[in-house]
């Protein structure tokens, strides 16, 4: 039996039921640590002999202890286990498994779980515990921000009973909260082109232009880049997008996507190139040169201040997505074409969530038509 140092971290070198066992103590070679080794070899040694030595309770993360059979006795705390699984988080992030901000999100959405309980042992954690967590939790927050942290805390949990910490997931029956159909409120054309004509002159009005010509979300257009444009065919490759300031992959096959860029746009793009083209890989840049990394500054500056003075009911750019979408399919476009150039899944998501505003188009257009034709009528009578 001995202990030795490799990769700055103490491992133990033993023998037992004649199988050499190697394992990390994950702690730094310090004098002190070193004699804790040597206590531990000792007492290793003694519960071999004495025939009561459990490979689980020793190393309960290694792989043998299937090979030894002995079953875990964990104790391990909330707090632990949440690190162990960030830490774990933080190897696929640098593997490029998951992205940045992935990453942020799952801190993000564990701390107020860890903070709730953080020394309670996990095996003690009861489906009613978590019950209540959520209950407090979701004081003062969206429910899409509490299922948020529900999937990520089913995969903690998850990872504990892989590790085989637990034998069954205290989060196994816990469901997701339900959520409020998403609020289409779109632009009309009137109120879309007023807030063109009011930005006209403004550095951000390419950007704006571009959330109401391509439909387009503004993390997508914000990092639009040079060498994704066709010119030829004039058709934009979104394959990226900004988001909690960091630029990432766009993360579903639908959500990668060629789009169409009409007239407008084109005009847009004619206009950026004499500005950015040389400079910079992206289209759009600030003040400093530099891209926008996020929506804050232009919201504040520009967003809030122009519906405030054209007397437009305030609404997220989010809505200039939907409104190309309503203007579109009023205009008689594809359908089909509409949902590729959204990233829709299929036509049944488009025309779900669409529908009403070309039905009510409809109905208006017959009440239109019906005014019309009386009109005329009257107008034949009278003559």
């Amino acid at each position: 039996m001995r202990y030795y140092i490799k990769d700055n971290k103490l491992w133990v070198d033993f023998s037992y039921k004649g199988v050499r066992c190697r394992e990390s103590l994950k702690i730094k070679p310090t004098k002190a640590n070193q004699k804790y080794a040597e206590r531990l070899l000792g007492e290793i040694e003694n519960r071999i002999l004495a025939k009561t030595f459990n490979y689980a309770d020793y190393f309960p993360e290694s792989k043998k202890c299937l090979l030894f059979g002995g079953k875990k006795n964990v104790t391990l705390s909330i707090g632990e286990l949440f690190q162990q699984w960030l830490d774990n988080a933080e190897k696929r992030f640098k593997a490029q498994h998951i992205s940045r901000s992935t990453l942020k999100n799952y801190y993000k959405e564990t701390k107020a779980f860890v903070e709730y309980f953080d020394s309670s042992n996990i095996k003690n954690i009861t489906k009613a515990d978590i019950d209540d967590f959520i209950i407090d939790y979701s004081i003062g927050r969206k429910a899409k921000t509490v299922n948020n942290s529900i999937l990520t805390l089913k995969q903690v949990f998850n990872y504990a009973v892989e590790k085989e910490y637990l034998e069954i997931s205290p989060m196994l029956k816990i469901v997701l909260l339900k959520t409020e159909k998403p609020d289409i409120h779109p632009f009309s054309h009137e109120e879309m082109m007023a807030i063109l004509n009011e930005l006209k002159e403004s550095r951000v009005y390419p950007i704006i232009a571009t959330l109401f010509f391509t439909g387009m979300r503004i993390g997508e257009a914000l990092s639009m880049k040079w060498e994704n444009v066709d010119f030829h065919e004039w058709t934009y490759h979104v394959r990226e997008s900004f988001s909690n300031n960091i630029l990432t992959r766009t993360k579903t096959k639908e959500s990668k996507r060629i789009i169409e860029l009409t007239e407008p746009m084109q005009q847009i793009l004619q206009g950026q190139k004499s500005k950015t083209f040389l400079h910079s890989e992206f289209i759009f840049l600030n003040s400093d040169g530099k891209p926008y990394t996020s929506s804050h500054s232009i919201i504040r500056y520009y967003w809030k201040p122009v519906l405030k003075k054209l007397g437009i009911e305030y609404r997220i750019p989010y809505q200039c997505r939907h409104t190309f979408a309503v203007l579109s399919l009023k205009l008689g476009d594809d359908p089909e074409d509409v949902a590729k150039q959204l990233g829709h899944t299929s036509l049944q998501m488009l025309f779900t969530r669409y529908a009403r505003f070309i039905k009510n188009r409809a109905k208006r257009e017959s009440k239109f038509a019906e005014s019309v034709t009386i009109s005329a009528r009257n107008k034949k009578a009278s003559g």
